[in-house]
Parts: C-alpha cells; structure tokens; sequence
C-alpha cells in the first residue's frame, strides 16, 4: 500500500510539473533561455520576465437584451459577432443572451419591423470590447442601442 501511494504521489508530481511547463510555454513567447541571454546574465546584466504574448487577453462577460417598447415596432432579427439571437415573440424582453468573448470590435446588427409601413428598417453598430473591461450590458430598444 505505501509503495503504491507513494508511486501515486510521484506520477501527480512529474503530471504536474509537465503541464505547468506546457503552459508556461504557451504563454510566454520566449520560455527558453538563449546562449545570448546567458551570456547576458553572465555579464552582470538583469534578466527579465518575458513578454507576454500578444492575443493573451481575459474574456469579456457580454450581455445582450432585447427590449420591445414601442407598439409601433417589432424586432425581427438580431445578430452579434455573426451569431444569431433567438427571439421570444410574446414577450416585452424578446431575447437575451451572455457570450465571452475577446477584447476587439464587434457587429451588431438587427431589423425592424415598422408595423403601420410594413418596411424592414436594418440597423448597424460596431461594439468594442476594451482590454480593462469585464462586463458589458447592451440593451437594443426598437431602433436604439445602450451599452454599459
């Protein structure tokens, strides 16, 4: 029993430190040291961290409502980042949705439906998503759009 628990904890210990190497090598651009940075360390100068890779950023919590104020008006379609809303067609709050997604700009894109024309109205924003950010709220109203 106590060789067995023992090559137990030996296989977790190798298992972990190999998927921690795994991961700092994905996260960091140069994870090995060079001849030329250990002829810099022996020279007397400082060796620093390397830099992150680019891309390497948190997720951002997005979420999307759908609101249906006006009478006059239906919200036929809604689409965000090129993925497509389902809409409740009998409720005030006719969708909503939480994506996480990468800091960048986005299309959002929807289509009214004026009720007294009959004409589709199609509306378009781009949405950034910047790096310190955790959290966004978008609201779509009838033809107006809110973030916070």
């Amino acid at each position: 029993m106590h060789k067995a628990l023992r090559s137990c904890f030996v296989f977790a210990g190798i298992t972990l430190f190999v998927f921690s190497v795994f991961i700092l090598t994905e996260v960091f651009e140069n994870s090995q040291l060079s001849a030329h940075s250990i002829n810099n360390m022996a020279a007397g100068k400082y060796y620093t961290m390397p830099k992150w890779k680019s891309g390497f950023y948190h997720k951002i919590k997005v979420h999307l409502i759908v609101k249906q104020s006006n009478p006059g008006q239906m919200i036929e379609a809604v689409s965000f980042a090129g993925t497509p809303l389902v809409l409740n067609p009998l409720s005030k709050i006719r969708g909503e949705a939480y994506v996480k997604l990468k800091p960048g700009s986005y299309p959002l894109k929807w289509e009214i439906l004026q009720k007294k024309t009959a004409k589709i109205e199609r509306k378009e924003a781009t949405i950034t998503l910047a790096k310190d950010r955790l959290w966004v709220d978008i609201t779509i109203d009838g033809d107006k759009y809110f973030t916070q």
